[in-house]
């Protein structure tokens, strides 16, 4: 009976609190019954959260809100809609942290608002998480663009890698992930020197200068591109690299095979 009483009072305690997810321009709001279904009875017929059951939780929000190598509607500059797969940018949750975080919330029993811990982020949170500070890459019309708070910065002709020798530059949402001087660049059979090194993915691809070039853009790339990496005039890279910041989207997609509008 002692038991009874204490899972009655704790129900209505429940009912007094909420927890609010913020993902920015979306929440997810835990109240009522949603939340006591959070919880179950333990060996002593006492409610407490229900790791299981919030672990389920977290997988179901992580479903809904991650955006790690999501597909994105992507609106391009000059043309209309690009879908853009994969690549290493986005938001994943870190599902057994953000579950103990939840089960510590679920515990305290005062209304809170948290957010998921994460593996990976993006650098913003809304539905829209490339915001408008990103590098966007065409292969078809190889061309580069950077925009920062909406406000174009550059844009200038680019040389991707070479698909007719398997080197195509990967598309997707790629991220700048390190920024780097004075480097030197090697491959199986070859090694460059650059001043500016931006690597945008997990392959060793990235963005760098390329004094060995003369001219940009066009059909270059067919028998005559890169190894995978965008080749960018010496010129723009300055600009390109004093004006990106770590975990800056690059949008890599090929206008010729991914318009969708």
């Amino acid at each position: 009976m002692k038991n009874y009483f204490h899972n009655l009072n704790k129900k209505i305690n429940l009912n007094k609190f909420e927890i609010t997810y913020d993902f920015a321009d979306r929440k997810e709001v835990l109240k009522n019954d949603s939340l006591i279904n959070l919880y179950s009875p333990n060996e002593k017929n006492l409610l407490v959260p229900d790791v299981e059951k919030v672990e389920q939780y977290i997988k179901y929000i992580a479903g809904k809100y991650d955006t790690f190598k999501a597909t994105r509607d992507f609106q391009t500059t000059g043309l209309g809609i690009a879908r853009v797969s994969g690549g290493i940018y986005g938001w994943m949750t870190d599902v057994k942290s953000s579950t103990d975080e939840l089960v510590k919330a679920l515990e305290n029993t005062k209304t809170v608002t948290i957010k998921p811990v994460y593996r990976l982020e993006g650098y913003r949170r809304e539905t829209n998480d490339i915001g408008n500070s990103y590098i966007e890459i065409d292969l078809g019309r190889q061309h580069m663009w950077m925009y920062k708070d909406g406000q174009k910065v550059l844009e200038t002709p680019i040389v991707s890698g070479d698909p007719t020798k398997g080197n195509s530059t990967p598309t997707g949402t790629q991220k700048v992930w390190a920024k780097e001087r004075d480097r030197i660049l090697k491959g199986a059979t070859w090694e460059s020197h650059v001043d500016y090194w931006m690597p945008f993915d997990w392959t060793g691809c990235g963005l760098h200068d390329s004094v060995w070039r003369s001219t940009y853009g066009g059909s270059i790339y067919r028998h005559n591109g890169s190894h995978g990496c965008v080749n960018t005039p010496p010129s723009i890279m300055p600009t390109l690299f004093s004006n990106s910041f770590y975990n800056m989207p690059v949008v890599v997609y090929d206008s010729n095979t991914q318009m969708v509008s």
